[in-house]
């Protein structure tokens, strides 16, 4: 319908330009190959579609100037979040860490409403204005969480409610049902 097919029968769509393909710049550390990992699950998965996804797997300083100079057309990185998370670098308009340069009105608006939010209500309104306008612009896609994230099967009985500064302290208690 869009003017893409698979022209020469390799598996990936075809425009008039040529192949539909995408580069993917990611870190690559041999101590946490996660992120790697990761760039080629979605490059299999994309493939299934006909998108072609070229890894650039890069070290730290090379793949920090591949960002700052904006050259990619995606990219996978991480950020380290504090307890008290602050979204700013991320969302707002000339943060540091906006490597797609994201700007909205609307989610500086929220940013600032939740940091002059001095009652609990104000601040949960805040950021339910700003998860809204986050998930109508999706400036970023979150695919994964490496720390305190805990995926389970509904088989798998916990036995409590599971606190995000204790995930594990019940452990000892799981058992999986049938």
């Amino acid at each position: 319908e869009l003017g893409y097919s698979d022209q020469n029968g390799d598996g990936y769509l075809d425009t008039v330009n040529g192949p539909l393909a995408i580069t993917l710049a990611v870190v690559n550390e041999r101590a946490n190959p996660v992120r790697l990992e990761a760039a080629e699950y979605i490059q299999k998965d994309l493939k299934k579609i006909g998108i072609r996804v070229d890894i650039v797997a890069q070290d730290i300083n090379t793949f920090k100037n591949t960002v700052k100079n904006r050259n990619y057309d995606m990219v996978l990185s991480g950020y380290y979040l504090t307890d008290t998370p602050n979204l700013n670098f991320i969302l707002k308009a000339g943060g540091n860490g906006n490597l797609s340069g994201y700007s909205s009105q609307n989610a500086n608006d929220c940013l600032y409403n939740i940091d002059a939010a001095s009652t609990l209500p104000a601040l949960k309104d805040a950021v339910v204005n700003l998860q809204k306008t986050v998930a109508s612009e999706l400036p970023q896609i979150g695919l994964f969480f490496e720390m305190n994230t805990l995926l389970y099967s509904n088989k798998i009985n916990v036995g409590a409610v599971l606190r995000e500064t204790q995930v594990y302290s019940t452990i000892n208690e799981w058992y999986f049902t049938a």
